[in-house]
């Protein structure tokens, strides 16, 4: 069978705990795209985030990001977004203060969150994204795509769990360590990279 397109994630899977893509992974890139194969990121970060590594593997591919919640084109505009209703997203993040969880939302290009504390710090720093501290983010109209909460390793798991059973009609995943993320059910990197592929004229 002839594969005409390879979609791969980013943290844990084509960079290192540094960050880095290695000599090997970028080898074995251009060599794809030799011989007319493509190369798509699929990634759980915001495109900001992801854009230095798709710049430097000089990609004209669409990026999904934010766990298959947005996609934007070669030139960065954004060709699909799936939304969290806003009232959820504020009740996801009055359970985080409840629980004495961190939880933020991405709002254009940045991260904003009820507090500053140790937890913004640690994902503002892993991802180069800029966090802002909004004390009046509850009482305000936004759009988001996803919730992250951020808590210790070891209390993830029945953290998840608790969630799950008061918001049963989101998609609740663990996607790094710390990090868990809510999302509406139909999102998930999977959907967008089926209807992705047949904008790009491809079958599965």
């Amino acid at each position: 069978m002839s594969y005409n397109l390879l979609a791969c994630d980013l943290d844990d899977t084509l960079i290192d705990d540094f960050g880095i893509i290695s000599d090997k992974n970028r080898e074995a890139i251009d060599k794809l795209e030799n011989v007319g194969k493509k190369f798509m990121l699929v990634t759980g970060r915001a495109y900001k985030s992801v854009l230095p590594f798709y710049k430097s593997l000089g990609l004209k591919t669409p990026v999904i990001t934010l766990g298959g919640a947005q996609v934007f084109n070669k030139d960065g505009a954004l060709i699909y977004k799936s939304l969290l209703p806003t009232d959820t997203a504020k009740a996801l993040l009055r359970h985080a203060a409840k629980r004495n969880m961190h939880a933020q939302v991405y709002i254009g290009d940045n991260i904003q969150y009820l507090k500053e504390c140790e937890e913004a710090k640690y994902y503002t720093d892993y991802t180069k994204l800029k966090g802002i501290e909004n004390k009046n983010l509850l009482e305000e109209d936004f759009e988001t795509s996803k919730v992250v909460f951020i808590t210790d390793e070891n209390k993830v798991p029945e953290e998840m769990e608790i969630i799950k059973e008061e918001f049963p009609e989101l998609s609740i995943l663990r996607s790094k360590g710390r990090l868990i993320e809510a999302f509406t059910r139909k999102v998930s990197k999977g959907n967008a990279l089926k209807e992705t592929i047949k904008l790009m004229g491809y079958h599965r």
